[in-house]
């Protein structure tokens, strides 16, 4: 996609998400920055919670934090909250927070855009920082790329958020045991082996069905 999911560009007199929002890993909604021009305070709540409170829309606003390990929002472990398949056939859930057409990327998907070539960290017309993708081939300012915000995350034990402008991280579709996959990425290093306990707030981009 062009943008982060849950992006919304601000008007001249409105806030909105420039950055997308940031989400707990198999939650349907996820929750502005409560900085810049991010709309909305997130409500930070204890948990874990069962998965139909955490995905139910009246608790849209909710971030749930866990102090203990594994750290997931969820009170029990669900690998199939974005894919009910696999990487290799994906089947998007209900719980997909990505528009119609398009899902959350798989970590095959992840891990291809991740290790192939890139920019250092850049701040974009827009005055975003953030990173260039450009795969298979070196990166340049003519070379068709992929630029990722770096929008930071939400820590899952406090709620709080941390590295906007500094550093990116991006869910995958896929568990890791009782975390989850990522791309990870800050100043002139990405990493495509990283995964994060799944109460943390990271950002998505999503792809194409």
């Amino acid at each position: 996609a062009p943008v982060n999911c849950g992006f919304e560009a601000p008007p001249d007199t409105t806030k909105g998400y420039p950055y997308g929002k940031l989400y707990q890993w198999g939650r349907r909604y996820g929750q502005g920055y409560s900085t810049d021009f991010d709309t909305t305070v997130p409500d930070i709540v204890e948990g874990p919670v069962p998965v139909e409170n955490g995905n139910f829309i009246n608790n849209s606003n909710a971030f749930f934090t866990n102090t203990a390990s594994p750290y997931d929002w969820a009170q029990f472990k669900n690998d199939h909250l974005w894919n009910r398949e696999s990487d290799i056939e994906p089947d998007k859930t209900g719980n997909d927070p990505c528009p119609t057409g398009w899902r959350v990327p798989t970590w095959k998907e992840l891990y291809a855009l991740g290790s192939g070539n890139h920019s250092s960290l850049v701040t974009s017309d827009a005055g975003i920082a953030g990173m260039w993708f450009s795969g298979d081939k070196p990166y340049s300012p003519s070379v068709v790329a992929v630029f990722l915000p770096a929008a930071g995350e939400r820590l899952c034990d406090t709620g709080v958020e941390m590295y906007r402008n500094q550093r990116g991280y991006y869910w995958a579709s896929a568990p890791n045991g009782v975390s989850a996959f990522c791309l990870y990425f800050y100043y002139g290093d990405a990493r495509t082996d990283m995964s994060m306990a799944r109460a943390n707030g990271l950002s998505l981009r999503c792809v194409k069905e």
